[in-house]
């Protein structure tokens, strides 16, 4: 069974990543009302709420840049071939 210490370390170090992600998600926010303030300098008609979020994804380990669309090509091209003959 895990020790005490272990477990209550665990539960600190957990507290302090939500407390810095709720700092985070703040600075956000706020970054995101002064954006919207700038849009409306620009074009007040355009409300800012109508742009779409993008989410960034984590690049991924197994592939580099491209080789997956390479990949999904070159199987898409040998499936074809294969309906041929």
């Amino acid at each position: 069974m895990a020790e005490p210490h272990v477990i209550t370390a665990l539960r600190a170090e957990l507290s302090g990543d939500r407390i810095a992600a709720q700092k985070r998600l703040e600075k956000i926010r706020d970054d995101l009302v002064a954006v919207g303030r700038m849009l409306r300098v620009f074009d007040p008609r355009q409300p800012p709420e109508r742009i779409r979020p993008v989410i960034q994804r984590k690049s991924d380990k197994l592939f580099a840049y491209g080789e997956r669309t390479q990949a999904r090509r070159a199987s898409k091209a040998l499936r074809a071939r294969m309906r041929r003959d």
